[in-house]
């Protein structure tokens, strides 16, 4: 596609991505979790930290602390935010195609990612999903483009940070940050010292909080279990195993299903990636 036509028919994707998200944004009250998210959007970031239950990390809810400060209280305002991080996040994702090679993907993929019901519904929301969305599609790419260019320090410290934001926007985010570091421990001629030490920096810097939330959720888990039909804590562990995989109302073995049909796609894309390293 020539470059006129290819920057009009990006600019109409981001303009109807942009389009899909702000329409109807104050359209429907506050849901129980965007009201929690409205609370501690008042809190400074001392009293999200010692308030917020051990479910949460503190990112985005300082986040949107510091944004209503400067964008105001109302439901449009506190949903805002979450429409410009899903709109980083589309431009993220037509970039990060060709940070692979695969300039022709980068079209495609970002139309698809700017008008998908999944993420608008997410870009609309005053939750942490869709900070953790674009966290995480940056770090991907910060992590390749370390790959290629691996004595460059910089990109490394990049990377690294990235990492550890990702981390404390949501606890399912080493899940991710996993999966995408896993085709580079099982390939030796990509590994690096700067892979590991990024790596194991953004860990540790997330173990002050695990330490901290540990202490609390002593207290806490058993008296959120007994809310919760009396299931124990395996029962509780295979609930959410289970969720990561099919949802709530998907069961375990549709869970189980799920991660394997995951894992074997991600084996059969390996070889592919592996050569654009």
């Amino acid at each position: 596609m020539k470059r006129p036509r290819y920057v009009a028919a990006i600019t109409v994707v981001l303009f109807a991505g942009y389009c899909l998200r702000v329409i109807g944004l104050d359209a429907h009250p506050l849901w129980w979790d965007e009201a929690y998210t409205a609370v501690f959007a008042n809190f400074t970031l001392l009293g999200i930290v010692t308030q917020l239950v051990p479910d949460h990390v503190p990112l985005h809810f300082y986040a949107e602390s510091q944004w209503v400060r400067v964008a105001g209280p109302s439901i449009y305002a506190l949903r805002y935010l979450s429409v410009i991080l899903g709109m980083l996040t589309v431009a993220l994702m037509h970039y990060l195609p060709r940070v692979c090679r695969l300039r022709p993907a980068a079209l495609p993929a970002t139309a698809a990612l700017a008008v998908a019901p999944f993420a608008v519904y997410y870009s609309q929301e005053a939750r942490m999903h869709v900070l953790w969305a674009c966290l995480g599609l940056a770090s991907l790419i910060a992590l390749l483009r370390a790959l290629k260019h691996p004595r460059q320090t910089g990109r490394w410290v990049a990377y690294g940070l990235l990492a550890v934001a990702t981390l404390y926007s949501f606890y399912y985010s080493a899940l991710f940050l996993i999966g995408i570091n896993l085709p580079i421990l099982l390939l030796k001629r990509v590994r690096s010292r700067a892979w590991l030490v990024s790596n194991a920096a953004a860990a540790l810097a997330l173990a002050p909080w695990l330490i901290y939330v540990g202490v609390r959720t002593v207290a806490y888990l058993p008296e959120r279990l007994a809310n919760g039909n009396d299931v124990t804590v395996p029962q509780f562990a295979g609930i959410t195993l289970a969720a990561l995989g099919s949802g709530l109302d998907g069961g375990a073995v549709a869970g189980l299903a799920a991660g394997v049909a995951l894992l074997t796609a991600g084996l059969l894309v390996l070889p592919r990636l592996t050569r654009q390293i």
